[in-house]
């Protein structure tokens, strides 16, 4: 989808205006290896903070496991992206976990 394209290089200025144009955050790639990733799994595993935080913001699915079960957490933190998994933890409210940590 776009917004997986856009996060995935990292172009907050297109997630942006995708996010205004009404474009669905949670969007998954259907195809393919690693089928059922969103733009949030894709920024996380490429260390793209700067998208991951604009998609946090505007209310994606933290939770979200692609077709291997992985999350955005678990990509971050296999591909040794720190600031991305900080950002993901520190973004948890009300109690609720990212992922089982």
């Amino acid at each position: 989808t776009p917004m997986y394209l856009a996060a995935r290089a990292g172009h907050v200025d297109i997630i942006q205006i995708l996010i205004g144009a009404g474009a669905d955050v949670d969007a998954t790639k259907t195809y393919g290896y690693h089928s059922g990733i969103t733009g949030l799994h894709a920024a996380a595993a490429r260390g793209n903070v700067k998208a991951v935080t604009a998609l946090l913001d505007a209310g994606t699915n933290v939770n979200l496991a692609a077709s291997d079960g992985g999350t955005a957490l678990h990509c971050a933190a296999e591909y040794g992206n720190a600031a991305v998994v900080k950002a993901l933890l520190e973004h948890q409210k009300d109690g609720k976990r990212v992922c089982d940590v």
